[in-house]
């Protein structure tokens, strides 16, 4: 592979950018040569300092001093330093001979071809040698020999190191040799020879080297364009043929800027980007930025234009050129397809075309019914849902969900129905009126007395009985001695029940008994509510009340005096519970007669009494 080399006798590194535009150099400043190889370029700094001072001036443009491991950079050295400073005429190129890379090391050399007064010494495979003139000058490359350390004639670099820690070499060009131990340094001169030397003696300068990821060539600019370089390390670029990425570009007239980015990875060539929110630029540099053509001629916008082959039409970057594509004219709002060179318009599923024969709007599957209790249309879908009591299985049905297994809501038994459940209780208890799922005891068997049940200390009666500590038995309250009904009342287990005279009707209290009609004139069905468990000492007010009806009775009346002897005897720990006090009245039905109809028959009754 043929490897380009390229003198450059830069302006040096004093000139800079100011808000991205180059500045000015100065008329008088003194040249800095540099040269550029691939993705590697090298500069001679010419500042008489020690070592590492001089070591700085390469780190100041993101180097180091030049490490020399091939022929490449061998030769590299002799373009820096044959220049001499003053070049007059043509200024030396390399032209390859043979197909070998001197970076190879085989083959035969580069002859090199310049006019003037630096032409080589000698011609054809020898090593060329430069002739400068005046007093040799050395300048420090990247090589040194480590405090404490000696040189050795095992390797080729004689125990020294490369900045970069290398300390293997396929190349080496000493000159004579000593075996002084380090520190030391080494220096080059004009005819490539090597040489050893303390570290903190002053050489003329020092030769840089930098590493970029690629290069671009020269701009294309054309007419009446002038192009100013300037390289990342500082140097003005405008004699290299190879610049490495991040180099800038001014290009006058026009004042454009295009800045050397490295290619895709893996590859050394790189590209210049300008600026693309102006593009198409001048047809004169870089083509203005088109892919294919450019035109000088004012375009829509006033300025140049870009053109495409046939077949292919402008990118929306105006510059770029893409294959003619029906459907970018189409404009379809989901998809296009093309047939016979001809755009036609698609939509997603779920979506049906518009009237414009673009556009696309949803379609309500839910209309269809296509679940089986719940649906909830989406863009361009749906979902099916399911009432409480059950969930979405497969084929968007919904199955019912067993609560009985999944949430145990009932304290006794659980029941599962279509989309809930039903609870129930043991033998002995009722559910509770305050919440279904709960169950509370009471007499299984209407009897008086009941028997009590205990947990441990505490005994427990149902809704209507009282507990009789002595007998462990719990006794029913005669409701009817505290005159709870109006007319007839009937004492029952654990409740009672009212009923009123012939004529008269039982109303909506299920305790009074009134003129029908005279009500509202509703017959009350009673129904018995569902017990409570009563806590024992829990005494409820209603007991006061039969317990002082009781007492007062007794005291007024002698007829109830052997009742009140009855009471007497079964005194102790009295529980009940006034919040479930259940009526539990039984009716009896009779048939409703209207007001005319009973005066009718009081008239009647009466009058049957006169004649008898």
């Amino acid at each position: 592979m043929l490897l380009l080399l390229c003198l450059c006798l830069s302006a040096g590194l004093h000139g800079g950018l100011v808000h991205g535009v180059l500045s000015p150099q100065p008329a008088v400043q003194e040249p800095t040569p540099s040269v550029c190889v691939a993705t590697v370029c090298y500069s001679l700094q010419r500042q008489r300092r020690k070592f590492n001072m001089a070591r700085k001036l390469c780190k100041n443009g993101q180097g180091d001093a030049m490490t020399v491991g091939s022929t490449v950079a061998a030769e590299a050295i002799a373009v820096l330093l044959g220049s001499g400073g003053e070049v007059g005429g043509e200024r030396p190129r390399w032209t390859g001979g043979g197909t070998e890379s001197p970076a190879a090391g085989g083959g035969e050399r580069p002859r090199w071809t310049g006019g003037g007064t630096e032409s080589p010494a000698a011609g054809g495979g020898e090593r060329p040698r430069w002739t400068g003139g005046g007093v040799k000058e050395n300048f420090w490359i990247g090589l040194q020999l480590h405090h404490k350390a000696c040189p050795s004639n095992e390797s080729l670099l004689r125990g020294y190191r490369w900045v970069d820690g290398e300390a293997a070499a396929n190349y080496s060009q000493w000159g004579a040799a000593t075996e002084e131990c380090g520190p030391r340094c080494v220096t080059v001169s004009a005819g490539g020879t090597w040489e050893e030397r303390p570290c903190n003696q002053k050489a003329d300068g020092v030769l840089c080297e930098y590493r970029y990821p690629g290069s671009c060539g020269r701009l294309r600019a054309g007419g009446n364009a002038t192009v100013v370089y300037r390289t990342p390390f500082g140097a003005d670029g405008r004699h290299l043929s190879e610049l490495p990425a991040g180099t800038r570009a001014q290009v006058a007239p026009w004042g454009l800027e295009f800045t050397c980015r490295p290619g895709q990875a893996g590859e050394a060539r790189g590209a210049w980007r300008g600026p693309q929110a102006s593009a198409p630029w001048a047809c004169q540099v870089e083509n203005g930025g088109c892919q294919h053509t450019c035109h000088g001629d004012s375009g829509p916008g006033g300025g140049p234009w870009c053109g495409c082959p046939a077949g292919y039409t402008l990118g929306e970057d105006n510059t770029s050129c893409q294959p003619f594509d029906p459907c970018r004219e189409a404009r379809c709002e989901h998809r296009c397809i093309v047939q016979s060179g001809t755009p036609y318009c698609l939509c997603w599923d779920g979506y049906t075309l518009g009237e414009d024969s673009k556009s696309c709007t949803d379609v309500d599957e839910c209309q269809h019914r296509p679940c089986e209790q719940r649906c909830v249309n989406t863009p361009g879908n749906f979902s099916c849902e399911c009432f409480p009591g059950y969930r979405l299985g497969r084929d968007n049905k919904c199955e019912d969900v067993n609560e009985c297994e999944t949430i145990t809501p009932c304290a006794q038994r659980c029941a599962n129905t279509p989309g809930s459940y039903k609870c129930s209780c043991y033998p002995g208890y009722h559910q509770d009126p305050q919440d279904s799922r709960e169950c509370v005891f009471y007499c299984e068997e209407k009897t008086n007395p009941c028997a009590a049940r205990c947990i441990g200390s505490d005994c427990y009666c149902p809704v209507g009985y009282i507990y009789n500590d002595r007998l462990n038995l719990c006794d029913d309250i005669n409701e009817c001695d505290s005159d709870a009904c109006d007319m007839t009342c009937t004492n029952t287990p654990g409740s009672f029940k009212c009923d009123c005279k012939e004529g008269l009707v039982l109303q909506e209290d299920g305790t009074t008994c009134d003129v029908e009609g005279s009500g509202s004139g509703s017959t009350l069905i009673p129904t018995t509510s569902s017990p409570r468990v009563i806590q024992p000492g829990q005494a409820g007010v209603s007991l006061v009340v039969v317990l002082a009806s009781i007492f007062a009775i007794a005291v007024l009346t002698l007829v109830f005096a052997g009742l009140a002897h009855h009471l007497l005897a079964k005194r102790g720990k009295w529980k009940t519970s006034a919040a479930y006090k259940p009526t539990n009245v039984d009716m009896d039905l009779c048939q409703v007669t209207s007001l005319d109809e009973q005066k009718q028959q009081l008239q009647s009754t009466e009058t049957s009494g006169v004649a008898t």
